[in-house]
């Protein structure tokens, strides 16, 4: 089994500026951080995968919080921030969808997902693991590993 490994990084400008794939995601300007860093990786890398395993060990609890604090005025903001609306408005970027199961489950969500990338890929199938973590105010760092036998 090789596995191919890529990453890219985001920085959220403010105000936020149009990027080059936003013709592609429907209503990219709603997203958050780590939703547009996804996008961003999907765009920048050419990556050929079967299944997707989103790993999201704080699911959407930074802009949950965000979203709380600056009184909760505008639920399609909120809505755009859940986990697995991130993969599938990532996935607008591919030209073929495929299936995907996201894991957020605090300490054990890599060791969960990197099991289930596993036996996906013991499957003969072709997984990619993506992830994104923050790396400073409005920064974020998205990588995906890409199974193939």
């Amino acid at each position: 089994m090789r596995i191919s490994f890529h990453k890219s990084q985001f920085k959220m400008s403010q105000p936020l500026e149009e990027p080059a794939w936003s013709s592609q995601v429907n209503r990219w300007y709603q997203l958050d951080g780590p939703a547009l860093a996804l996008c961003q990786l999907f765009f920048e890398h050419d990556l050929d995968f079967d299944h997707l395993v989103l790993a999201s060990p704080e699911g959407s609890n930074e802009t949950d919080r965000d979203f709380a604090q600056t009184g909760a005025q505008r639920a399609q903001k909120f809505v755009h921030t859940l986990p697995n609306i991130r993969a599938s408005m990532a996935l607008q970027l591919r030209e073929e969808p495929c299936p995907f199961i996201c894991f957020m489950e605090g300490a054990k969500t890599l060791e969960k997902a990197l099991k289930e990338f596993y036996a996906l890929a013991l499957e003969n199938q072709r997984p990619a693991l993506v992830s994104v973590y923050k790396l400073g105010p409005n920064e974020y760092e998205a990588w995906a590993a890409i199974a193939r036998n």
